[in-house]
């Protein structure tokens, strides 16, 4: 599938701070000085968002968050909300796309004037442009942009749904040569290290797979739940009564209180309260999980329909190496019992868990 990142920044972190320190089991992310925090309370419409405090040169500084794709794509869509305050002083360029390889592509930044621009770096030949102040600051706003990075390259940006710079071509968004698009950096507005710039609901795709996940999907919004109650079937070990509670951990005890396997097909599993939602496009199911032994640890997603027998859908099988601590996810595009789009009804119902597959 296109889908590469659905990200709503809502189950990360603790006492507020947000940093590759305090984000160990997530690989894909990294970046983030002291000046990035989570912050816990002030996301865009429910749950934390990525917050940056302002620095002189911005991304150019290593003032940024990041995140990684798993491969390298020669070409993607991003959207993100952003709300970015100004003091006065723009600290250059928020946006940056790199290679797998961290070697960079293009920067996307915004002038005092509030028009977008595309450049070949920081400093650098702007590419495009946008007509008109198009970003209002210390609002609230959802920038979209699709590009090509293979050398027959291309551009289009979106704010709120409009489009504000048309689709450009005969550019180079490829400065490293072979390189493609295989990190995405979110940096500061302002220099003001008091004027924070705030990052939520980002999803990341590529042209492959099934609509509507291979084209520009409009504002969403990308929420996180934590489990909120035990299922109907708990075989892992573990070390709180509540299962869920030992789940939901987050932070510097993530390996303080655990649900633990140590037999292949048993099987763990728990409830959701869903928040406000109404057309569902996907639903994921994420585990930080940690294989101290020596050898592989394999799992398998599964959602449950309906206690006792109920229906069991698996998802794909995830590997876990030796001595390892990482994010695994699987996602499910439609419901597996219906073949058709989610409900919110349906997921205050069904159980999602995981299947300890193999211990080798």
């Amino acid at each position: 599938m296109a889908l590469l990142i659905a990200e709503g920044f809502d189950i990360y972190g603790y006492n507020g701070q947000f940093s590759s320190n305090n984000c160990v089991l997530d690989s894909r992310m990294f970046g983030g000085p002291s000046a990035t925090t989570l912050q816990t309370t002030e996301g865009r419409r429910s749950g934390p968002c990525i917050r940056i405090g302002g620095n002189t040169y911005g991304i150019q500084s290593s003032n940024y968050w990041g995140i990684r794709l798993l491969t390298n794509k020669a070409d993607g869509t991003f959207g993100v909300a952003v709300l970015a305050e100004y003091t006065g002083t723009a600290s250059g360029d928020m946006i940056r796309i790199r290679s797998a390889t961290g070697a960079t592509q293009f920067d996307i930044d915004v002038t005092p004037a509030g028009r977008i621009r595309v450049k070949t770096a920081y400093n650098g030949t702007v590419l495009a442009e946008s007509a008109d102040g198009v970003i209002t600051f210390g609002a609230y706003q959802f920038l979209e942009v699709q590009f090509t990075c293979t050398g027959t390259d291309s551009i289009q940006v979106w704010v709120d749904g409009t489009e504000v710079i048309a689709l450009t071509t005969g550019i180079n968004l490829r400065q490293s040569g072979a390189g493609g698009f295989g990190q995405l950096l979110l940096g500061p507005y302002s220099s003001s290290i008091s004027a924070f710039t705030d990052w939520d609901d980002l999803y990341i795709l590529d042209s492959s797979g099934d609509a509507p996940f291979n084209d520009r999907l409009g504002d969403q919004k990308m929420d996180g739940h934590l489990f909120t109650s035990d299922g109907s079937v708990l075989q892992w070990t573990s070390n709180k009564a509540s299962h869920y509670d030992a789940i939901n951990d987050r932070g510097s005890t993530y390996a303080t209180y655990y649900n633990e396997s140590d037999a292949e097909g048993e099987c763990d599993c728990y409830g959701i309260t869903p928040n406000d939602m109404t057309t569902i496009l996907a639903v994921t199911i994420r585990a930080y999980c940690r294989n101290p032994g020596g050898g592989t640890a394999k799992f398998r997603p599964f959602v449950k329909f309906g206690e006792g027998s109920g229906d069991v859908y698996f998802g794909d099988e995830v590997t876990l190496p030796a001595d390892t601590c990482d994010l695994r996810e699987y996602t499910w595009y439609e419901n597996p019992q219906t073949t058709a789009a989610w409900t919110k009804t349906q997921l205050q119902s069904v159980e999602f868990g995981w299947e300890c597959t193999e211990l080798s």
